[in-house]
């Protein structure tokens, strides 16, 4: 199985993998990583940390022909959209409840799509917490800092 990472369009500053993350699927579950170039710039991650995790950083569109799995927090171009196929499986937050048109869409042509802001966000699943695009203490609103120095912070690494 090949698992695609996303760059996420300019002036989002998450990313769905953290390399943290390619280490563990690639040892855990022996899947391979494919990660577009300069995905986790936003987040002080660079190409290199994620080749040293294991991952393989390739450009947008081998990342929609090869990979099995393709992972991203917006969602990604309507072209791209329809460049998916039957086999494959993307996972992003959709807001289907926002983008009706777009399910349709996507329903129509059989596409698999799992929507991350679907997914129930009760105190037991903090982790999952995808929604929150700032840290909720005021302190840390002012100063942006890395998530990986402050994980009780960034719920979602």
């Amino acid at each position: 199985m090949k698992i695609g990472l996303l760059k996420e369009p300019e002036g989002e500053f998450r990313v769905a993998l953290i390399p943290e993350g390619v280490h563990e699927i690639t040892g855990k579950l022996k899947a391979a990583v494919i990660v577009e170039q300069g995905a986790g710039a936003t987040t002080y991650f660079t190409d290199k940390d994620y080749e040293d995790a294991g991952a393989k950083v390739m450009s947008r569109s081998d990342i929609f022909d090869s990979a099995d799995l393709i992972l991203g927090i917006n969602n990604p171009s309507e072209e791209e959209m329809e460049r998916l196929k039957p086999e494959q499986v993307l996972l992003t937050m959709l807001q289907p409840l926002f983008n009706t048109e777009l399910v349709r869409k996507l329903q129509a042509g059989k596409k698999t799509i799992f929507s991350l802001d679907a997914i129930p966000r009760t105190h037991g699943h903090r982790r999952w917490t995808f929604c929150r695009r700032k840290p909720q203490r005021p302190a840390t609103k002012l100063f942006w800092m890395p998530p990986c120095t402050y994980r009780n912070f960034f719920r979602c690494l």
